[in-house]
Protein backbone atom coordinates (compact mmCIF):
# COMPACT_ATOMS: atom_id res chain seq x y z
CA UNK A 1 0.00 0.00 0.00
CA UNK A 2 2.96 2.54 1.16
CA UNK A 3 4.56 1.73 -2.16
CA UNK A 4 1.77 2.93 -4.16
CA UNK A 5 1.25 5.78 -2.34
CA UNK A 6 5.18 6.89 -2.79
CA UNK A 7 4.77 5.92 -6.26
CA UNK A 8 1.86 8.59 -6.73
CA UNK A 9 3.66 10.96 -5.06
CA UNK A 10 6.49 10.74 -7.48
CA UNK A 11 3.98 10.35 -10.62
CA UNK A 12 2.34 13.46 -9.07
CA UNK A 13 5.82 15.35 -8.37
CA UNK A 14 6.84 14.21 -12.03
CA UNK A 15 3.50 15.44 -13.55
CA UNK A 16 4.46 18.98 -12.23
CA UNK A 17 7.56 19.10 -13.48
CA UNK A 18 6.57 18.35 -16.99
CA UNK A 19 3.77 20.81 -16.40
CA UNK A 20 6.10 23.70 -15.16
CA UNK A 21 8.51 22.88 -18.17
CA UNK A 22 5.31 23.48 -20.56
CA UNK A 23 4.73 26.89 -18.73
CA UNK A 24 8.17 27.74 -19.09
CA UNK A 25 8.57 26.74 -22.94
CA UNK A 26 5.35 28.67 -23.69
CA UNK A 27 6.49 31.91 -21.30
CA UNK A 28 10.04 31.29 -23.38
CA UNK A 29 7.99 31.30 -26.96
CA UNK A 30 5.86 34.68 -25.71
CA UNK A 31 8.62 35.83 -24.61
CA UNK A 32 10.51 35.70 -28.23
CA UNK A 33 7.41 36.69 -29.78
CA UNK A 34 7.56 39.90 -27.40
CA UNK A 35 11.36 40.70 -28.75
CA UNK A 36 10.52 40.31 -32.23
CA UNK A 37 7.07 42.57 -32.10
CA UNK A 38 9.64 45.07 -30.48
CA UNK A 39 12.55 45.06 -32.85
CA UNK A 40 9.71 45.20 -35.64
CA UNK A 41 8.22 47.78 -33.55
CA UNK A 42 11.75 49.73 -33.13
CA UNK A 43 12.45 49.56 -37.16
CA UNK A 44 9.24 51.15 -37.92
CA UNK A 45 9.91 54.03 -35.67
CA UNK A 46 13.37 54.42 -37.10
CA UNK A 47 11.35 54.72 -40.43
CA UNK A 48 9.09 57.23 -39.30
CA UNK A 49 11.41 59.34 -37.89
CA UNK A 50 12.98 59.18 -41.19
CA UNK A 51 10.04 59.60 -43.08
CA UNK A 52 9.07 62.75 -40.78
CA UNK A 53 12.62 64.18 -41.37
CA UNK A 54 12.09 63.85 -45.42
CA UNK A 55 8.74 65.71 -45.00
CA UNK A 56 10.16 68.57 -42.78
CA UNK A 57 12.78 68.64 -45.62
CA UNK A 58 10.76 68.52 -48.08
CA UNK A 59 8.40 71.03 -46.59
CA UNK A 60 10.90 73.49 -45.77
CA UNK A 61 11.84 73.35 -49.61
CA UNK A 62 8.55 74.07 -50.48
CA UNK A 63 8.27 76.86 -48.07
CA UNK A 64 11.59 78.56 -49.82
CA UNK A 65 9.89 78.05 -53.10
CA UNK A 66 6.72 79.87 -52.18
CA UNK A 67 8.60 82.57 -50.98
CA UNK A 68 10.64 82.86 -53.88
CA UNK A 69 7.77 82.59 -56.22
CA UNK A 70 6.07 85.15 -54.38
CA UNK A 71 9.12 87.56 -54.18
CA UNK A 72 9.32 87.35 -57.78
CA UNK A 73 5.23 88.15 -58.50
CA UNK A 74 5.86 91.12 -56.49
CA UNK A 75 8.44 92.09 -58.13
CA UNK A 76 6.77 91.63 -61.65
CA UNK A 77 4.12 93.56 -60.33
CA UNK A 78 5.97 96.47 -59.45
CA UNK A 79 7.35 96.61 -62.52
CA UNK A 80 4.32 96.04 -64.41
CA UNK A 81 2.80 99.26 -62.30
CA UNK A 82 6.17 101.75 -63.17
CA UNK A 83 5.25 100.01 -67.17
CA UNK A 84 1.60 101.55 -66.43
CA UNK A 85 2.91 104.80 -65.23
CA UNK A 86 5.35 104.91 -67.65
CA UNK A 87 2.81 104.40 -70.36
CA UNK A 88 0.11 106.86 -69.06
CA UNK A 89 3.10 109.29 -68.82
CA UNK A 90 3.70 108.66 -72.65
CA UNK A 91 0.66 109.09 -73.72
CA UNK A 92 -0.10 112.20 -71.59
CA UNK A 93 2.80 113.63 -73.44
CA UNK A 94 1.68 111.91 -76.50
CA UNK A 95 -1.66 113.89 -76.30
CA UNK A 96 0.34 117.36 -75.24
CA UNK A 97 2.45 117.25 -78.18
CA UNK A 98 -0.42 116.65 -80.85
CA UNK A 99 -2.08 119.82 -79.25
CA UNK A 100 1.09 121.80 -79.44
CA UNK A 101 1.71 120.93 -82.73
CA UNK A 102 -1.55 121.23 -84.48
Amino acid sequence: WWITTLLWWITTLLWWITTLWWITTLLWWITTLLGWITTLLRRITTLLRRITTLLRRIATLLWWIATLLWWITTLLWWITTLLGWITTLLRRITTLLRRITT
